[in-house]
């Protein structure tokens, strides 16, 4: 806590780690520590571990975690999955822990209210407005392993959003008539700059950030094959969970 203007300031600090959530009591055992928990739908955790087929077979990460060495590391990620969200089910109650769908961030009907959400839940409310410039990337695109932009202060912050948003809306046109471009040079078999491969992890991120907000669905029935959705339906305990988290079934 700090004072500015004679007023109370909260200050806070986030950290993104995914395995946080195996030690959700000591992080809550702390004074107004609080947990934004988001879950994925595995089948899409799935299909994008079958797309970094450098990283991980589909034998490994559909079995059981364990083992040595580099094998042994990525065996299991999907009972990984599992065993990661299982731990948080004992806290969902808990009012400092906000249970959040990746989905719903992408959703043009949902979205809103989920920025409201986190707003909210860490007291720092706003107007839609300023919510929704969060939509946007910065001016300059990412590079590296770099995930978000770095502003001096939030009016620094609130100026290149704002000039984001007016960019974007400005070359909307020239987007899609470069949409229109990149087809029909894929259909003159002419060679398309593409996103980073999946498999370049880092720069994927990084190209990801740097992109606008626009509304995604699930995807993991396209990419997966017949066999491996079968592997996947036969996986009871991620079925369990899919389940527990409102899911809806293939």
């Amino acid at each position: 806590m700090g004072r500015a203007g004679g007023e109370r300031q909260l200050h806070r600090v986030g950290v993104k780690d995914a395995k946080h959530i195996l030690h959700l009591q000591e992080i809550l055992a702390v004074a107004n520590n609080k947990v934004m928990h988001i879950v994925r739908d595995g089948r899409d955790v799935a299909a994008s571990l079958a797309a970094r087929s450098n990283e991980y077979t589909w034998e490994s990460s559909m079995g059981s975690c364990g083992g040595s060495g580099l094998a042994g590391r990525l065996a299991g990620r999907l009972a990984g999955w599992v065993d990661d969200n299982k731990a948080v089910l004992p806290f969902l109650a808990d009012r400092r822990v906000l249970s959040i769908k990746f989905e719903d961030f992408f959703n043009a009907d949902r979205v809103l209210r989920v920025l409201r959400q986190l707003a909210a839940f860490v007291r720092a409310p706003a107007p839609d407005e300023r919510l929704l410039l969060a939509l946007h990337p910065s001016t300059t695109p990412l590079t590296g392993l770099d995930r978000c932009a770095a502003y001096p202060n939030e009016a620094a912050k609130r100026a290149d959003l704002a000039a984001s948003s007016v960019q974007q809306l400005a070359t909307m046109a020239a987007f899609r008539a470069a949409a229109v471009a990149s087809a029909e040079a894929a259909a003159a078999g002419e060679a398309v700059e593409q996103p980073p491969d999946p498999l370049a992890h880092d720069s994927r991120r990084a190209w990801q950030s740097s992109q606008a907000w626009s509304p995604q669905e699930s995807t993991w029935r396209q990419r997966l094959s017949k066999g491996k959705k079968a592997d996947v339906e036969a996986h009871k305990e991620m079925q369990r969970m899919l389940q527990h988290f409102g899911y809806p079934k293939a």
